[in-house]
């Protein structure tokens, strides 16, 4: 189960009693208000259920747009910055570094990772090192 101060703005994730893709659309102390993806606004009560999306090749690649053959072993998105340069978005693919791994990672080091079992969580760190929000494309 994801908890609300996991989310950020923009975040997704699945509602567990209408198994809607939700996506964050405001914040507050006291509640969190979702779209419901090409739908209206709505806020949710506090005791509200909802599951992580597991990071899948779909998403990164149907939904949010990364290729598959960025690089041998990664799955990766170009970032355009403000100023115009382009960097890298890369991820190591699930067991490219060893049978123990079974999920994407945000490598930062040969021995240091983040670990992306979750679609918020990609998000969240993408905005994190880029300052822009990570959205499904239009494909």
């Amino acid at each position: 189960m994801i908890q609300a101060n996991e989310l950020m703005i923009g975040n997704l994730f699945i509602d567990e009693l209408t198994n809607n893709v939700l996506k964050v659309s405001s914040l507050s102390f006291d509640k969190v208000e979702f779209t419901v993806l090409n739908r209206t606004d709505f806020p949710l009560p506090i005791g509200w259920k909802a599951s992580p999306i597991p990071t899948t090749e779909e998403w990164l690649v149907d939904k949010f747009g990364f290729n598959k053959d960025y690089k041998k072993g990664w799955i990766g998105i170009d970032v355009k910055h403000y100023s115009g340069m382009t960097t890298d978005f890369i991820l190591a693919e699930p067991f490219s570094m060893g049978e123990w791994q079974s999920f994407y990672a945000f490598v930062y080091d040969k021995h240091r990772f983040v670990k992306l079992e979750f679609v918020h969580q990609v998000q969240n760190l993408f905005h994190a090192m880029t300052h822009k929000e990570l959205c499904p494309t239009n494909k």
